[in-house]
């Protein structure tokens, strides 16, 4: 039988450690593969609605505000939960957080 082993690697995502480990017995490739698949969502996620991509469907909503703007379903059930949360905590979870974020420094980057 295989020994169950750890495995774990750390990236940074919008100033924020994001470390993850695992336990498997699967061998090193294979587990490793695993932790590199997990961190391609974050990949996908921070590509596809980052504000610092101009081409990104977040920063063409952004540009649009205001006016009708057709976004994907993936975006609409995430704006959904987003606002959900908010109201769920009472706004200790706001979304609408840009100008505090920018007052700060995050403007141009990622990392301040």
């Amino acid at each position: 039988m295989p020994e169950t082993r750890e495995f774990s690697e750390e990236r940074i995502y919008m100033n924020t450690k994001v470390r993850i480990r695992i336990f498997s017995d699967l061998g090193t490739v294979s587990s490793r593969d695993l932790i590199k698949e997990a961190f391609s969502k974050f990949d996908y996620v921070t590509e596809k609605y980052t504000r610092f991509n101009q081409t990104s469907e977040l920063s063409s909503l952004n540009r649009n505000s205001g006016h009708f703007h057709k976004v994907n379903p993936e975006l609409f059930t995430l704006i959904e939960k987003l606002i959900q949360y908010s109201t769920l905590t009472e706004g200790a979870f706001d979304p609408t957080i840009i100008d505090l974020l920018e007052m700060y420094g995050f403007k141009k980057r990622f990392e301040l």
